[in-house]
């Protein structure tokens, strides 16, 4: 008997190891505004002044690796609501930039809830030597841009990514939570 709860045991074992999934999404939050997005992975997290209209502004970021894709979301505050399309088009082409795309597509317009604007863009690029499969997902509402985007390398199988890019909730309004 005790061999045979020796075999169940390390079968279930074995079972769950299996079954366990490589994806672990977590919520993360943006500001205080009540902004959450979801990352199927622990992200790493950065800061830094990027160039935009009017001035540099400071931008944050939470990524993460997982098979070979990196997952990031970052956001940033416009000097107005009225600035955003120009920020995320000068987000985009630094973006476009820094993943040496050569011959961008064209940026086209998304449904996402509660958001003034929003904007696709899907591409190849290049980061050390191998090829990128890239997507860009902008978001503006009010005084704030968000970017989520995926960097799937050389021949990775492609995946399917809509829990990440449903995974952005905005509130209904701009306004501060507890204001």
């Amino acid at each position: 008997m005790k061999h045979v709860r020796h075999w169940f045991f390390m079968g279930l074992l074995t079972w769950l190891v299996g079954c366990s999934p490589s994806e672990n999404w977590r919520v993360i939050t943006l500001y205080d505004y009540g902004v959450t997005a979801m990352i199927p992975c622990k992200p790493d997290e950065a800061q830094r002044q990027v160039p935009m209209p009017g001035g540099a502004a400071p931008l944050e970021m939470r990524s993460c690796e997982l098979d070979g894709t990196t997952y990031a979301v970052a956001w940033l505050p416009v000097q107005s609501a009225d600035q955003g399309e120009a920020a995320m088009r000068a987000w985009l082409q630094g973006s476009l930039a820094s993943a040496r795309v050569t011959a961008p597509s064209a940026v086209e317009r998304i449904d996402v809830p509660h958001a003034q604007q929003a904007w696709r863009w899907r591409g190849e690029g290049q980061s050390q030597g191998q090829s990128l499969r890239i997507e860009f997902h902008f978001v503006h509402q009010g005084k704030w841009l968000v970017q989520l985007a995926t960097f799937q390398r050389g021949e990775n199988k492609l995946r399917d990514f809509e829990t990440f890019w449903g995974g952005l909730t905005l509130p209904k309004s701009q306004v501060p939570l507890g204001q």
